[in-house]
């Protein structure tokens, strides 16, 4: 699981306006239709854990390392 999340390019980007609906909407898409999804956060990482938990319905981190996030389906 480790390798597949570092082999994993960022397919969510959070920028300069930090987390929005959009944002979060976009990744809880993403994790239902790829089970595994990396998340960058270009800014300071401001708004991460609000971010974490309002996908906490539809997946689960395995992965956090600096400003990046990877997301897995919850089983």
């Amino acid at each position: 699981m480790r390798r597949q999340a570092q082999e994993l390019k960022a397919t969510v980007q959070v920028g300069k306006k930090g987390v929005t609906e959009e944002t979060v909407r976009e990744t809880a898409e993403q994790i239902e239709k790829r089970g595994l999804v990396k998340v960058r956060f270009n800014n300071d990482g401001a708004g991460m854990d609000a971010f974490v938990s309002s996908l906490s319905g539809k997946g689960e981190v395995v992965m956090k390392t600096g400003r990046t996030l990877v997301f897995r389906k919850k089983r």
